[in-house]
């Protein structure tokens, strides 16, 4: 028999000896048998080790079958280690003794003794047995059934006995420190199991060509060994190093030259070379960006929880993950720097989920930076979907890396060392808190952040934190969520885009066959009953057609705790931040552009509301901790968005006194509290005396209330000196469709947004007067209101001039309210809207246009637009007082 029957053998009898029960005595025996067989096969090898190892192994099970020993299944766990070491020393020695060497190959050439097509068909085979292996690892992990863990052990010991024999030494080295791992623990980390996946993934790219290298061996094997194991390496190293240390100093004292001791144990410490420019596949980009960026805003929000309780296994694994995940799909693409920088910042990650080190002060500051530095890198991908050339990392970059590797080398060398925590947790910058009650002990000077469900138009006494939920009742949701998964589908945004845009298409063909007069005029029952279905289910079909571009604010208000983080952090200040209604949906294309002016009132509320310090605060009988509160909630077919401080409040006579030094008001006007904190929104207006990296330029809320009108939303300010100010923006649900009223001026129809209509009434005599001739003022419950006449605006034909027999709308925008006289009112009704196109995008007082119902096309009218183009007539100046 041949040295490659041999390896067949022991191959067989490995497996037996993972499966075998150690009260099963037939197959005791059978294995005792091999064990002879093994012993007559191996003595052409002539070697002292392998005879020592079948001699225990043979004598040990013998032993076993008799009842000579105290814990059968303990000394049987020693027979299958000492068996997998027999088997590794064999496979190495038959291998060595085929090529004549023993030097694993820096740069990979397939093994000369083995047959190339053979080598071939272990990589391919390779990568279906890490398929099954992984399905295996996720069935154990949702049953803990002990025959998923049975297959998971026969397939490794399969995989360490083709890698020893086609020379793949590191994978059989790693196959091996997981049978042990497996076999030596009750309570299995499938983490540990994923993370030895994902490695073998790695090898299985680099002997393939997809990768330059893999993660180190000894990281790999480091997870899979017991502590003990560990400390006793750790030891024995240090204790070699100390021997070579004064062996080296007696060498030098004999010879004039010092001479270099060589330390094989020792690995060099990994430099990192700087990345030249390299191309990527720009297909596999945008999934890859879109992916990382949901990544990164999860890790994001679990590292604020992990601030605030580092001890939180479930987040600092969610971080974990998200790292791995970037990591190993950057490493497939061929993103280098990017899997360089993950791989690093899962590594430190790793050490704290071992008890190694608490991600707090510093530790954590420095996971922050590696998730802005992502972020930053995601985003600089955008460019190269159009180039496909990836650009280099600057210093800073490799600052970070180096930072990182310093920490976790002070953790290995135990300089830095986990101590015993006793003491109260305390809040920390940007947690996020779910479902607890408020910390009470407040010595840090950072912000807590607290999540609350959403909430419907409650007063604030009516708010209440749930109560922590038990283990239990945690374990229940988790079971029943598993129930609830659903298939998702990943549908590209322009084609969802193309889909609602043609449901428009259809309600507005639908709307013009069931309104034709040709139609209407039709005296069948039957007919009006299809043509009811008909109309119900178009309606139905849009509803469904919105609700698909419809997503919660969450991952925006997620956005703003991190800000709030990194600002009361930078401006000193201890700010306490609360979200209510996370779960409220919108349009995605409202929740995109309202992400800037949030930002920009969050640094409002930091810079100018919350108090400079908390002795301030204490004086006027507020507690230590400043807090914001960023509230969404459904009112009257819209969102409403509050973002609220309970700081100082707007100063009125400081507002005033920049607006009359920027020429924004005359000295002598009276203005009214609401228009004065309108001037607020003045461009470069700012009531701040020092420019800080936070505001103070005068560029934020002129942008908020730019970006909030052009969706159709308005925003409205209320404050109270020394209480706190609340900035109340009202959006619309969705951009593509508008609840409008339909008037009629001349032969033409407008559509007023229902959001802007205060109320309609007639005129009555003496209701209408002019105002120094400059223009018509309305009497409107006691309020003067300017009058704005549409057909001398747009120059519209037989419209009715009187206005006692006209209507008269009554609209508000920016807190100023005018009268628009109509003809009639057609009715209130929902449009689908539709651009003007380039043309006539920029009509002043004009949004956009629909198509009614008799095919006509009526134009929307944008209400602060109209204000605007009215000024010019100097009316509403002279009425308003500016």
């Amino acid at each position: 028999m041949s040295k490659n029957d041999l390896v067949s053998l022991l191959e067989r009898l490995g497996e037996k000896i993972v499966l075998t029960d150690v009260s099963d005595l037939p197959v005791l025996g059978e294995i005792l048998n091999d064990l002879d067989k093994v012993e007559k096969l191996s003595s052409d090898l002539k070697n002292k080790q392998i005879n020592d190892h079948v001699e225990w192994l043979k004598a040990t099970i013998e032993k076993i079958i008799v009842g000579e020993t105290d814990s059968p299944a303990e000394v049987f766990n020693e027979v299958s280690k000492r068996f997998s070491d027999l088997q590794t020393l064999i496979n190495s020695i038959v291998r060595d003794s085929e090529r004549g060497k023993n030097k694993r190959k820096e740069v990979f050439e397939y093994n000369e003794v083995v047959d190339k097509s053979i080598f071939e068909e272990f990589i391919t085979s390779l990568e279906g047995n890490l398929q099954e292996i992984e399905n295996l690892i996720l069935d154990y992990e949702n049953t803990g059934k002990q025959e998923d863990l049975n297959q998971l052990k026969r397939i490794i010991h399969t995989i360490k006995g083709e890698s020893g024999l086609v020379g793949v030494d590191d994978l059989n080295k790693v196959c091996h420190a997981l049978e042990d791992f497996l076999s030596d623990n009750e309570d299995i980390d499938v983490d540990i199991l994923y993370r030895v996946k994902d490695w073998c993934e790695e090898v299985v790219e680099y002997y393939s060509g997809q990768r330059d290298a893999y993660t180190h061996v000894k990281e790999i094997i480091g997870l899979l060994e017991p502590g003990d194991k560990k400390e006793r390496k750790v030891k024995k190293k240090k204790k070699r190093k100390k021997e070579k240390r004064k062996k080296e100093e007696i060498v030098n004292e004999e010879k004039s030259e010092p001479i270099l001791i060589e330390e094989p144990e020792e690995e060099p410490e990994e430099e990192f070379e700087v990345v030249e420019p390299y191309s990527v596949d720009v297909e596999l980009l945008p999934d890859f960006i879109n992916e990382a960026n949901e990544h990164i805003e999860n890790a994001d929000l679990n590292l604020l929880t992990i601030e605030n309780d580092p001890s939180n296994a479930e987040a600092l694994n969610a971080v974990f993950r998200s790292f791995h995940t970037i990591k190993g799909v950057a490493g497939f693409i061929g993103l280098k720097e990017i899997q360089e920088l993950s791989h690093r910042a899962e590594n430190l990650l790793d050490k704290a989920r071992n008890g190694k080190v608490v991600l707090e002060g510093e530790n954590i500051d420095l996971v922050f930076r590696a998730v802005d530095k992502l972020k930053e890198m995601i985003k600089d991908l955008e460019e190269v979907t159009k180039t496909g050339v990836v650009k280099p990392q600057g210093r800073e970059f490799y600052q970070l890396i180096k930072d990182i590797e310093n920490l976790i080398r002070l953790v290995d060398e135990g300089i830095i060392e986990v101590e015993e925590r006793v003491e109260e947790k305390k809040p920390v910058l940007g947690q996020k808190k779910v479902k607890e009650e408020q910390p009470k002990d407040r010595d840090e000077e950072t912000a807590t952040v607290v999540e609350e469900p959403a909430q419907d138009e409650k007063s604030k006494d009516d708010q209440h934190i749930a109560p922590d939920v038990s283990p239990e009742v945690e374990k229940a949701d988790v079971e029943v969520q598993k129930v609830k998964l659903k298939e998702i589908i990943k549908i590209d945004a322009d084609r969802l885009d193309r889909l609602v845009d043609t449901i428009g298409e259809l309600v507005i063909a639908e709307s013009m066959v069931t309104q034709a007069p040709e139609v209407k005029s039709i005296e069948s029952p039957r007919l009006a009953k299809y043509v009811s279905q008909l109309d119900k289910i178009t309606r139905e079909l849009q509803e469904l057609g919105t609700s698909l571009r419809m997503i919660p604010i969450k991952s925006t208000f997620q956005k703003m705790a991190r800000l709030v983080r990194d600002l009361s952090k930078k401006a000193g200040k201890k700010i306490e931040f609360v979200t209510y209604g996370e779960d409220t949906e919108l349009d995605k294309s409202v929740v995109d552009k309202i992400g800037d002016p949030l930002v920009h009132m969050i640094r409002n509320s930091i810079d100018h509301g919350i108090e400079d310090n908390p002795e301030e605060r204490i004086k006027r009988g507020k507690p230590e901790y400043g807090k914001i509160e960023l509230r969404a909630y459904h009112r009257g077919g819209n969102i409403i968005i509050e973002v609220s401080d309970d700081g100082k409040g707007l100063d009125r006579d400081k507002i005033l006194r920049k607006a009359i030094e920027r020429g924004l008001v005359k000295e002598d006007k009276e203005l009214s509290d609401n228009e004065v904190w309108n001037l607020i929104f003045s461009p470069g207006f700012s009531t701040a005396d020092v420019v800080t990296d936070v505001s103070g330029r005068g560029v934020g809320l002129d942008v908020v209330k730019r970006n909030i009108e052009s969706i159709r939303g308005r925003i409205d300010v209320y404050t109270k000196s020394g209480e706190g100010t609340t900035f109340r923006l009202i959006l619309p649900l969705t951009l593509a469709i508008i609840d409008g009223m339909v008037i009629k001026v001349g032969s033409e129809r407008y559509i007023i947004p229902t959001l802007s209509v205060v109320t309609t009434f007639r005129p009555r005599n003496n209701d209408i007067s002019t105002l120094m001739k400059k223009g018509e003022i309305i009497s409107f419950h006691g309020e003067l209101l300017p009058l704005i006449r549409l057909y001398k605006l747009f120059d519209i034909e037989n419209a009715k001039e009187d206005p006692y027999n006209a209507l008269v709308v009554v609209v508000e925008s920016e807190n100023i309210k005018v009268g628009i006289l109509a003809d009639d009112l057609i009715g209130q009704q929902q449009v689908v809207i539709k651009p003007l196109g380039t043309l006539l995008k920029k009509v002043p007082g004009i949004s956009g246009g629909a198509i009614m119902p008799d095919g006509r096309v009526g134009l929307i009218i944008d209400v602060a637009g109209l204000i605007r183009l009215s000024r010019e007539s100097n009316v509403i100046e002279k009425v308003i007082g500016r």
